[in-house]
């Protein structure tokens, strides 16, 4: 199982630059659109699949959907939005800000900020001071690496020369 996991992780590595080379073409919205296509399908192609190798009857899985709570639909409506929003954001960023690795920082930075906020003010988790020491050198170096300064550019370009 682990090798998936290695070529899953692989795929996922240079996905960020694959995107940014796909976004001199695209607005983000077509992008969007034309990955929406493409993963619709593929999990029609999956779905085939199944019901030919695995006697998957494609019954059960509309059955399934009747059956779901209005909270359960709701909750994958929710999970729906989330990820087009989140991948407006990101091909936004990908298209118009920062290169596709700061940008992958950040969001990876941000979803653990918010996953430590959650933790505290709902969960009531504490953290050591050697912990909270990490935190604030991760939001330290987040800043660092998004603060532009002319004196900053002025030396690499010098530096460069």
């Amino acid at each position: 199982m682990i090798h998936f996991v290695v070529f899953s992780e692989c795929i996922k590595i240079f996905t960020p630059y694959v995107r940014k080379y796909i976004l001199i073409a695209l607005d983000p919205e077509e992008c969007l659109l034309l990955n929406a296509i493409i993963v619709m399908l593929l999990c029609g192609l999956y779905f085939f699949y199944k019901m030919w190798n695995s006697n998957h009857k494609i019954e059960n899985t509309f059955r399934k959907y009747k059956s779901m709570s209005p909270m359960q639909i709701l909750f994958a409506c929710w999970v729906g939005l989330a990820t087009v929003i989140s991948s407006m954001v990101v091909l936004t960023m990908d298209k118009h800000y920062n290169t596709p690795l700061i940008n992958n920082i950040l969001f990876k930075v941000i979803s653990v900020m918010l996953l430590l906020l959650t933790g505290v003010i709902f969960f009531k988790e504490s953290y050591n001071y050697n912990q909270i020491l990490g935190i604030m050198l991760i939001v330290l170096g987040v800043v660092l690496l998004f603060y532009h300064s002319e004196n900053g550019m002025s030396i690499l370009s010098k530096a460069r020369d």
